[in-house]
């Protein structure tokens, strides 16, 4: 899997402009343990987290994704999530 950060330039991050190098660096390695523990996670807390945070989908549109009802989603995100911070804890 291709790490999409290895391309940030230092001082740029979506056209907003940091108060320093040193705030890049923290910005970029945090984003590389970010990214590491989403990769850790089970493919389908993985696909859900996706989905809800990275293609902007309601829980609605992500229950009709993955064939569950709206409420089940959200258990199932919060519990992703749960999951994440865990891992990304670990990483740390």
């Amino acid at each position: 899997m291709a790490f999409p950060f290895d391309e940030v330039e230092m001082g740029e991050r979506d056209g907003i402009y940091s108060a320093s190098a040193e705030d890049d660096f923290f910005y970029i390695d945090e984003c590389k343990i970010l990214y590491q523990a989403i990769s850790i996670l089970s493919e389908y807390d993985r696909n859900i987290l996706v989905s809800y945070y990275f293609d902007d989908k309601t829980y609605v549109e992500v229950g009709e994704e993955f064939g569950v009802p709206r409420s089940t989603i959200h258990r199932h995100i919060k519990k992703a999530e749960n999951n994440l911070k865990e891992i990304y804890l670990k990483i740390m």
